[in-house]
């Protein structure tokens, strides 16, 4: 359903004037699709973004301001947020979208537009998607790596990423900010910088965009139930816009396993809080009935629903037991992918293994290679790097390796080492990517839950998987160990989980489609 502010009106019961059909107009004449199925075609926009802009440029008659200064705006994921950012960042730029003296629409005097993000991976998404939104402008504006400007006056549009910066001493026009639930810590204060920024002009506006995130008590969850009152009619302001969609109030998912579960249903809510035409809500049905996403992420990222997350452990009770298939490891000369999370002293260090599917065998098998552990936990303990060496050039020997997909943490000169002797094949893969290492661990955890899998039945796998809990962030859900100094260990669970990402890319990719993965 869709909760959204009351359209304010005029002492004589009118409602205002807005700019909003002439900023439609102005974007679907001059704006392209950016990256994905539609690139290069000219952008149109759905009637409930129409309904969005058309609110938020409502303005006062008498005077010619704009009566709407923030605004929240709220989908689940997919609903292409940030191209509608771009959007309005390229009109606020370039287009009509104030008052002049003399009461007509008319371009801003040197408009200052920000468009940010929490990470600078974000942020260069949004702003790349303007950027490219951009190309039928190319004799107005000039495009940069991270600026535009508009040419033959002072107009800029640039994008800031919150995680680098305090960004101090701005004097923003506009400022557009894109998953606002990711803005946390340090990035809120950030946020508020800019903001501030905006009274420095007149006719300023803000532009929230996000979705739901974990916690209410944040940046996101704040302006999201001072929303909520504005559009429930319990507190009046005008220059709040609030544009929300979600599930209907008091929904909750149901397992599919349990007796009454009604699939039809769930569709039902899906459709009516994605309201993108595009959406394929089959496929959002099947990340809850088939991969068996946790309900706290489904209900957050589909529902656009804010769940708390409580910290727990990472695989449901007996879903891997239940898959395994066998000890031994593959046949010599299979084609494989690796794993490696390599460790100085304190934490274990692993090597893990994935064979890649075939018609006759479509799961692939996971087992462990190697695993270097200090079951005593003495201080002295090193982890010895010429036994690691070794063997790996036993396991090159042994099977085709696809690729080695290595954790580059404190192992940067033999992992360089190891690409000089075994070439492209060996990767990297930065753990400490919050957002990387969560996409791999949902990727895992579905896997498992749909049974796609099988492996070796290692004990030592088991037990690092056991030992691992998940720990919720903005960016998503990864594993971790109870505490840093937690003598469980989960690194053969880690080496696991980002070789598996690395075949699950090419199973979706099909990349090894002429690789022959039979023994030899």
């Amino acid at each position: 359903m869709l909760y959204q502010s009351p359209d304010p009106r005029l002492p004589n019961g009118e409602p205002y004037p807005s700019l909003g059909g002439l900023a439609i107009q102005w974007i679907e004449s001059n704006l392209e699709y950016g990256p994905g199925d539609m690139v290069g075609k000219p952008y149109r926009l759905e009637p409930w973004q129409k309904l969005f802009l058309w609110k938020l440029y409502i303005y006062n008659p008498d005077t010619g301001r704009r009566i709407v200064r923030r605004a929240l705006f709220g989908t689940p994921k997919g609903n292409s947020k940030s191209e509608m950012d771009g959007a309005i960042s390229l009109y606020e730029l370039l287009g009509p979208c104030v008052i002049g003296p003399d009461g007509q629409p008319t371009k801003r005097k040197q408009p200052d537009i920000v468009t940010a993000a929490a990470s600078a991976k974000q942020a260069n998404l949004v702003y790349g998607a303007a950027r490219q939104m951009a190309d039928p402008l190319h004799e107005v504006v000039d495009r940069y790596q991270y600026e535009m400007h508009a040419k033959g006056d002072k107009g800029k549009l640039y994008r800031v990423a919150a995680e680098a910066a305090t960004n101090d001493g701005l004097r923003p026009s506009a400022f557009i900010a894109d998953e606002i639930h990711e803005w946390l810590g340090r990035t809120e204060r950030v946020h508020l910088v800019i903001g501030n920024g905006l009274t420095k002009r007149e006719d300023s506006v803000e532009v929230n965009t996000t979705t739901a995130g974990a916690s209410l008590d944040s940046l996101a969850g704040r302006l999201y139930q001072y929303g909520k009152k504005v559009a429930l009619g319990e507190v009046e302001d005008p220059t709040f816009l609030f544009y929300w969609y979600e599930a209907e109030e008091g929904y909750e998912l149901t397992d599919p396993d349990e007796e009454g579960y009604d699939p039809e249903d769930l569709r039902r809510v899906i459709r009516e809080c994605n309201p993108g035409s595009w959406v394929n809500v089959e496929a959002i049905a099947q990340r809850w009935e088939i991969d068996r996403l946790k309900a706290h992420e489904f209900s957050r990222y589909y529902l656009n629903l804010w769940r708390e997350y409580t910290e727990g452990g990472f695989l449901p009770a007996g879903t891997w037991a239940k898959l395994e298939d066998g000890p031994g490891g593959p046949p010599d000369g299979t084609t494989v992918v690796l794993g490696f999370d390599g460790s100085w002293k304190r934490d274990s260090t692993a090597l893990y293994g994935w064979t890649l599917p075939t018609d006759e065998d479509p799961n692939p098998y996971g087992f462990e290679v190697a695993t270097w552990e200090n079951h005593d936990n003495n201080d002295d303990w090193r982890v010895p790097r010429h036994e690691v060496a070794a063997e790996l050039r036993e396991a090159f020997r042994r099977w085709e390796v696809y690729e080695l997909v290595c954790d580059p943490y404190r192992w940067e000169g033999e992992i360089e080492d190891w690409s000089d002797e075994y070439g492209e094949v060996v990767t990297e893969f930065p753990t400490n990517s919050q957002k990387r290492m969560a996409q791999a661990c949902g990727t895992f955890y579905s896997a498992v839950v749909a049974e796609a899998l099988r492996h070796d039945g290692s004990p030592t796998m088991a037990r690092h998987l056991g030992n691992a809990i998940t720990k919720e962030t903005a960016s998503g859900e990864y594993i971790t160990k109870q505490s840093k100094n937690s003598p469980l260990k989960i690194d053969v669970a880690v080496a696991g989980i980002i070789g598996f990402e690395r075949v699950a890319f090419y199973i979706e990719d099909d990349e090894y489609a002429d690789v022959s993965v039979e023994a030899v």
